[in-house]
């Protein structure tokens, strides 16, 4: 892929990135990040967010794991005075990462991989933590080597909640300590102690069968990756907190390949 023929022109671009979720949709250009949870006037927001970039020519490179919310928003798009790019038709001409050899992988974990490819060589491993919590290994080369999928912590406490009718709905908070006094800490702490145990776990046995034992960089993104962050970080110093890591992936490939 060689690079865009705008940039050619003289034309002054800007960009942005639209990251169209299961919970919620993301939304970032430049330093200015924003997120939208599904309500009645979403569409509107992500619009009213994205026109205070077009004074110049905008790129809008967008990716979505969510069919009905994509229908709803591209019309909104089609208002705004914008170049938009569905980022799904360049990943898969890309040459950085080897993927395709992964059975329904999603769109998401891939530019998960390519953002941070985008700041960090490989090997690494990236954990997207939102409604599912994706974990996935690259190796060296480039290459996919898999991962694995797990419900959020946020899937988690909703399904618990809506199992247990005498458990009241609570808000995730990291616990003081592990052994909760009382219901709420109980399932905070269950809930946010369970999953980085459970990640730490992972990423051991994923080094220890691909990369034979030797530590490598964690990238932790998401919506919900500051509650596994810390105890993640306790324990490696190669640890890296970006939540943006799907939209600096879309922004990356806009800005350097063509369209």
């Amino acid at each position: 892929m060689e690079n865009t023929s705008l940039r050619n022109k003289s034309i002054n671009l800007n960009f942005a990135a639209i990251d169209i979720g299961n919970s919620r949709v993301k939304v970032k250009s430049g330093k200015k990040s924003i997120a939208f949870e599904y309500d009645n006037n979403w569409e509107r927001h992500v619009k009213s967010f994205l026109i205070q970039f077009t004074n110049d020519v905008l790129l809008i490179g967008y990716s979505s794991v969510n069919p009905l919310m994509l229908k709803l928003l591209l019309p909104s798009l089609k208002k705004i005075n914008a170049i938009v790019i569905d980022i799904k038709n360049m990943v898969e001409k890309q040459t950085l990462l080897e993927y395709k050899h992964i059975k329904g992988i999603g769109i998401d974990r891939v530019l998960g991989m390519l953002g941070a490819m985008s700041f960090i060589k490989p090997p690494f491993i990236t954990v997207d933590c939102g409604t599912a919590i994706t974990i996935n290994a690259v190796n060296k080369q480039g290459k996919c080597l898999g991962g694995t999928i797990m419900a959020g912590l946020a899937t988690q406490l909703n399904s618990l909640t809506q199992r247990a009718s005498a458990l009241n709905t609570v808000e995730l908070k990291h616990p003081k300590k592990t052994a909760g006094k009382d219901t709420k800490s109980a399932m905070s702490s269950g809930i946010i102690t369970g999953t980085a145990g459970a990640l730490k776990e992972i990423i051991r046995r994923i080094e220890k069968e691909e990369f034979s034992s030797k530590q490598v960089p964690i990238i932790i993104t998401g919506g919900e990756s500051v509650y596994v962050f810390r105890g993640l970080k306790k324990e490696r110093s190669k640890t890296y907190l970006n939540k943006d890591l799907v939209l600096d992936g879309i922004l990356w490939f806009i800005k350097k390949y063509n369209f």
